[in-house]
C-alpha cells in the first residue's frame, strides 16, 4: 500500500501560500523602505527570479550587518528561512531560523518570534527530527495565541496534528487539523484552510474511513480550483490516487500520482514531489513495471540524500526494499533495511515497523525464517501499539506468514482471520483476499482440509466482487493473477474429504476452481468489459461432454508458487499431477527455451542435443500423464506461467513411443489456448466461409521494424501470396485513421496475414503491437496495438503473424497468456498462427510459402503447419526458425484459396508462336507499303 504519509502538504506547502509567502517580519521598528524591500525579495523568490530574490536578501543582509541592524537581521534571517523551507531547502533553511527564534525571543518580538518557531519546526520535521518539532510547536503555540496571530497559529496547530499522523496518533491528528481549520479561515489564508482539510482526509483514510477520505479529498479539490491554489489540488490528485490504489486500482492511481508530480514540479518544491513519486513507483511495481519503478525511486534517493530530506530518505529506501524483493533479491533488500534502521534522526514509527517488517522477508528469502520471526516478536512488536490500523494490518501479515513458516499453524490461523476481519474494515481487498488464503494455508497444515475450504470459498467471493471496480484492463489482468488462491484452492479440491468421495469428481471440483482465474479475464475483455459470472465459465464435465472430441484431450497447467498442477481432460478421463513450483519450473524451462531459440553453432549443428533436453523435461514433469498424451490424437495445451516459453509439441515429442526425436513428423498434433473457457468459446462460434467461396484476404506488410531497419522477406512474402491467390490483397493503413480505429478497417476480412514487426511489450501486454506501416522521413511507424484489437470483433476465420515475434505476451500466474495472440482470440478469430520467439526474415517467408500451398490444397489450418515445418526441417532449416511457429485456438479451421490461373506450358508455347507469327506478317505488310510509296514519288 502507498505509505502512509501521502505528500498531503501539511508541511512545507500549508504556509507558504498565504498573503506574507514566508510571512514577511512587520515589527514596529522595521523601516518602511526594508519593509518594501523584504516584500520585493518574497515576490522574486517566489517567482521565476528566484535567484534575485535571494541576492536582493543578501545585500539587505550586508546593509543591517553594516548598520548594526539587529531587527533588520532577524527579518532577513526569518524571511530566508520560509523561503529555503517553502523551497524544499530544509538543511539550509534550519541553520538561519535556529539562530533568529532565540534571539526574538529575548528581545521580546513575539511577531518574529512565532513566525521564525513555525518555519523551524517544518524544517525539523522535513529533517527528520520530529520530537524536536513538536516540542517547539506546543511550546511556542501560547504565544501565538496570546498575540492573536490566528494565521500562525492555525499553521502550529497544522504542523503538529502531522507529526502525530505520522506518528500513528491519528485521533490526536484528525483532531487537530480540525483545530487549524478555522484559525487559517480567520488568518484569510486558503492555502493553509485547504491543507488542514486535507489532513483530515488523511486521517479518516488512516482510520480505514475511505468514503469520508474520499468526499473529503474531493472537497479539497473543489476549493483548490475555487481558490486557485494547485498545491492544495496536487494534494487531492495524489490522495485520491492512493484511494483507487487501495481499492485495488493502481492504474488509475498511476496516472493520478503521476499528474500530481508533474504538477508539483511546476511549482519547483522539490520536497513536494518525492512522495508522488514513491507513490507513482509502488504503483508501477504493482503493474509489473520494475524497472521505471526503480528507476523513478533511485532518482528520489539521490534527491533526498543532496537535499538532507531525512525522513522522506526512510520512505524512499523502505520502498526500495520492497522492490529488490519483488525482483528476487532479499540480501539487497536487507542491506537497505538495514541502512533505515540505522538512521539516528527521529524516524516516524511507521517507517521503522515497515524496515522491520521487510528485513523480516529479506532474511526469510534466505532461509532465516528463524531470525525473521525473532525481528517480527521483538523489536517490531514492541512497535505494534504506536501504529495506525492499516500498519498494524501490515504488521499482522507479516507474522502471519513467519509464524507459519515456523510450523505455528494453530498461532498463525487465529491470527490471520482477526487480520483478514481488520482488513475487511479498513475496505481493503487485497489485504482481506491474502488473509484468508493464509488461514486456508494454515488449516490445510493442521490437516484440516474441510476448515480451509469456507475461507478460500469467501476469498474467491471477494475477489470476484472487486474485479467489477477497475475497468483498465492492464490492472485487471495483473490484479485477477491471484496466485496463491488459486493455487491454494486446487491443494484444499483435491485434498478434500467427505463431498465429492471419488477421486474423478475431486479433480474435477480442482478444475473448476482453477479455471475462474485463468478464464475470467480474457472473457471480461471480449465482452467489452463486462463483468462475467463465474456460472457461464466452462467446467470440466461441459469441456468432456460438449467441446472436447474424440481423442482430444485438454493439458490445462497452473503454476503457483510453492507446488504447480498440470490436469489432463478427455471425453473418458480426468487426471492431474503435480508439478514443482514457479521458480524450479523456470529454471528449466527458460534454458529450454533459450537453446531452443538460439542460432549459436551448438545450438543450430546439434539440434538433437536440445530435443533430448527438451524430452527429458517432459518425462520429469508430465511422466505421470505420458500415456494418455502419447494416445491422444490431439492435444490442446493451456499453459501457465515458463510453459509459455515453449512450444508444447516439442515438449510432448518426449512422451511419444517409437519417436525418431530429430524428425518433426513424429511429433504430436498440438495446439494451445489461453484457456479452457477461451477453447470452448471459440468452438462455439466457429465461422468458415461457404463451401467453395473464396477467401477475402488482407495482407499487412511493413518491409522495416519501428526503427527503419529492413525486413527484405516481409515485403518478398506479401508480394508471393498477392501473386500466387485470388483475393488477397496488400492492404494499406487508412492514412486519415488513428491508430486505435486501425483494427476496425480489418474487420471485415476472412483472413489476416501479418508480415511486419511485431513488439511485445513484457510489462504492458496490451501495449504489445504490429508495425502496420513502417517509418519513413518525419513520418513515426504505425502500431495495431493489442488493446485496440481485443475490442473489435473480427470476421476472420483465422489470422497468420508471421510477425518476427508474436505470440509471446506478460506472463502472469493463474491468468493465461496475454499478449496478441490473445488479442485476436478475444476479438472472436478462433485461429491464429503465430511465433513464440524472433524468426529469421527470410526463412520465415519460406515457410510461410509452405504453409499456404497445403492451406489452398485442403489441408486444415492445424495439417498445413505441421507439414510446413516438417518440410522446413527436412530442407535443413535451424530448429530455431520452423518450431517457434504454433496454432493457437482452433487446429481445424479451413480456408478456401483459390490459386491464380497459370497458363500450362504447352499453351504458352503455342501462344508465343501465333504472336511471333503476327509479329513478322505486319512487318512484312508495312515493308510493302514502303517500298510503293517511294517507286512513285521517284517517277
Amino acid at each position: 500500500m502507498i505509505t502512509r504519509l501521502l505528500a498531503i502538504l501539511v508541511i512545507l506547502g500549508s504556509t507558504a501560500a498565504g498573503p506574507s509567502r514566508a510571512a514577511t517580519p512587520r515589527a514596529r521598528d522595521l523601516p518602511a523602505p526594508a519593509r518594501s524591500a523584504l516584500a520585493r525579495a518574497g515576490t522574486l523568490v517566489n517567482g521565476p527570479e528566484a535567484a534575485r530574490g535571494y541576492a536582493l536578501l543578501d545585500s539587505l543582509d550586508r546593509a543591517a550587518h553594516a548598520h548594526a541592524d539587529t531587527t533588520l537581521l532577524l527579518a532577513t534571517a526569518v524571511s530566508r528561512g520560509g523561503h529555503l523551507t517553502w523551497a524544499g531547502r530544509a538543511r539550509e533553511a534550519a541553520p538561519p531560523l535556529q539562530w533568529a527564534l532565540p534571539l526574538a525571543e529575548a528581545r521580546g518580538d513575539s511577531t518574529l518570534q512565532v513566525r521564525a518557531a513555525m518555519w523551524l519546526g517544518y524544517a525539523l520535521v522535513a529533517l527528520g527530527r520530529s520530537s524536536a518539532a513538536e516540542s517547539l510547536y506546543v511550546r511556542q503555540l501560547p504565544v501565538a495565541a496570546a498575540i492573536g496571530d490566528t494565521l500562525h497559529e492555525g499553521f502550529m496547530h497544522k504542523g503538529l496534528a502531522y507529526i502525530r499522523l505520522l506518528d500513528g496518533r491519528t485521533r490526536e491528528a484528525l483532531a487537530g487539523f480540525g483545530r487549524a481549520e478555522p484559525l487559517l479561515r480567520a488568518g484569510r489564508n486558503s492555502f493553509g484552510e485547504i491543507d488542514a482539510i486535507t489532513g483530515q482526509g488523511r486521517a479518516w483514510e488512516q482510520l480505514g474511513e475511505l468514503d469520508r477520505a474520499r468526499a473529503t479529498y474531493e472537497r479539497v479539490a473543489r476549493l483548490a480550483r475555487e481558490n486557485k491554489r494547485p498545491q492544495n489540488e496536487a494534494d487531492a490528485l495524489n490522495n485520491l490516487g492512493n484511494l483507487e490504489f487501495v481499492r485495488g486500482d493502481p492504474a488509475a492511481g498511476l496516472r493520478a500520482f503521476r499528474a500530481t508530480r508533474a504538477l508539483r514540479q511546476r511549482l519547483g518544491n522539490a520536497y513536494d514531489i518525492v512522495l508522488p513519486a514513491c507513490n507513482e513507483a509502488r504503483a508501477l511495481a504493482e503493474l509489473g513495471r520494475v524497472t521505471e519503478a526503480g528507476a523513478t525511486l533511485d532518482s528520489m534517493a539521490v534527491l533526498c540524500r543532496v537535499e538532507g530530506f531525512a525522513t522522506l530518505l526512510g520512505h524512499v529506501l523502505n520502498d526500495t526494499a520492497e522492490l529488490r524483493l519483488r525482483q528476487g533479491r532479499p540480501a539487497d533488500a536487507l542491506r537497505v533495511c538495514r541502512e533505515v534502521l540505522a538512521m539516528t534522526s527521529g524516524q516516524p514509527v511507521w517507517e521503522r515497523t515497515q524496515a522491520y517488517r521487510l528485513a523480516a522477508r529479506a532474511l526469510a528469502a534466505q532461509d532465516s525464517n528463524a531470525a525473521a520471526l525473532a525481528l517480527m516478536e521483538g523489536p517490531a512488536a514492541r512497535l505494534r501499539a504506536s501504529l495506525s490500523p492499516d500498519w498494524a494490518l501490515r504488521h499482522d501479515e507479516e507474522l502471519v506468514t513467519r509464524l507459519l513458516d515456523g510450523g505455528r499453524a494453530a498461532e498463525a490461523v487465529v491470527l490471520a482471520l482477526a487480520a483478514a476481519d481488520d482488513a475487511r474494515a479498513l475496505q481493503r481487498t487485497r489485504d482481506t483476499i491474502a488473509m484468508l488464503v493464509m488461514a486456508a494455508r494454515c488449516a490445510m497444515a493442521l490437516g484440516d482440509t474441510l476448515a480451509a475450504l469456507p475461507h478460500l470459498e469467501l476469498a474467491s467471493r471477494t475477489w470476484e466482487e472487486a474485479r467489477v471496480l477497475p475497468l483498465d484492463l492492464e490492472w485487471r489482468e495483473r490484479r485477477s493473477g491471484t496466485q496463491a488462491l488459486s493455487e491454494a484452492l486446487i491443494l484444499a479440491r483435491l485434498a478434500a474429504v467427505g463431498k465429492p468421495v471419488d477421486a474423478v469428481s475431486r479433480v474435477e471440483a480442482a478444475f473448476d476452481a482453477a479455471q475462474r482465474f485463468k478464464a475470467r479475464t480474457l472473457a471480461e475483455r471480449a465482452r467489452l468489459n463486462a463483468p462475467v459470472d463465474t456460472v457461464g465459465i466452462v467446467t470440466a464435465s461441459r469441456l468432456r461432454r460438449e467441446v472436447l472430441r474424440e481423442g482430444e484431450v485438454l493439458l490445462d497447467i497452473h503454476v503457483g508458487r510453492e507446488v504447480s498442477h498440470a490436469f489432463l481432460l478427455g471425453r473418458d478421463e480426468v487426471l492431474v499431477t503435480r508439478l514443482p513450483g514457479e521458480a524450479a519450473l523456470a529454471s528449466r524451462l527458460v534454458l529450454l527455451r533459450d537453446l531452443l531459440a538460439s542460432r549459436t553453432p551448438v545450438a543450430t549443428t546439434d539440434p538433437v542435443a536440445v530435443l533430448d533436453l527438451a524430452a527429458a523435461a517432459a518425462r520429469d514433469l508430465l511422466g505421470a500423464l505420458a500415456a494418455s498424451l502419447a494416445a491422444a490424437r490431439r492435444v490442446f495445451v493451456s499453459p501457465d506461467g515458463p510453459f509459455y516459453l515453449v512450444p508444447a509439441d516439442v515438449l510432448l515429442a518426449g512422451l511419444m513411443p517409437a519417436r525418431s526425436i530429430g524428425t518433426a513428423d513424429a511429433w504430436p498434433d498440438v495446439a494451445r489456448v489461453p484457456s479452457a473457457d477461451l477453447l470452448a468459446r471459440t468452438r462455439g462460434r466457429t465461422q468458415l466461409p461457404a463451401r467453395g467461396e473464396r477467401a477475402r484476404g488482407a495482407i499487412v506488410v511493413a518491409d522495416a521494424n519501428d526503427a527503419g531497419e529492413p525486413l527484405p522477406g516481409a515485403r518478398e512474402e506479401a508480394a508471393r501470396l498477392a501473386r500466387r491467390y485470388r483475393g488477397l490483397s496488400v492492404w494499406q493503413a487508412p492514412p486519415d485513421s488513428a491508430e486505435s480505429g486501425l483494427a476496425a478497417s480489418l474487420a471485415a476480412f476472412d483472413l489476416l496475414h501479418f508480415a511486419s514487426h511485431a513488439a511485445l511489450d513484457d510489462q504492458r501486454p496490451w501495449r504489445s503491437g504490429l508495425v502496420v506501416a513502417a517509418p519513413g522521413p518525419g513520418r513515426p511507424a504505425r502500431w495495431l496495438r493489442a488493446g485496440d484489437l481485443a475490442v473489435q470483433p473480427l470476421d476472420a476465420p483465422l489470422v497468420v503473424l508471421a510477425a518476427r515475434a508474436s505470440a509471446g505476451g506478460e506472463v502472469l500466474a493463474g491468468e493465461g497468456l496475454q499478449g496478441l495472440s490473445s488479442a485476436f482470440l478475444a476479438a472472436g478469430v478462433p485461429t491464429l498462427v503465430a511465433t513464440l520467439w524472433p524468426v529469421d526474415d527470410l526463412a520465415t517467408a519460406r515457410l510461410m510459402e509452405r504453409f499456404y500451398d497445403r492451406l489452398a490444397g485442403g489441408s486444415t489450418v492445424g495439417q498445413a503447419l505441421r507439414e510446413a515445418r516438417v518440410e522446413s526441417a527436412r530442407q535443413g532449416e535451424a530448429l530455431a526458425d520452423w518450431s517457434a511457429f504454433v496454432v493457437v485456438g482452433d487446429p481445424d479451421s479451413r480456408l478456401t484459396l483459390a490459386a491464380r490461373r497459370r497458363v500450362p506450358p504447352v499453351v504458352s508455347g503455342a501462344a508465343l508462336a501465333v504472336v511471333l507469327g503476327l509479329v513478322a506478317l505486319a512487318f512484312r505488310r508495312r515493308a510493302a507499303t514502303g517500298h510503293g510509296g517511294k517507286a512513285g514519288a521517284s517517277s
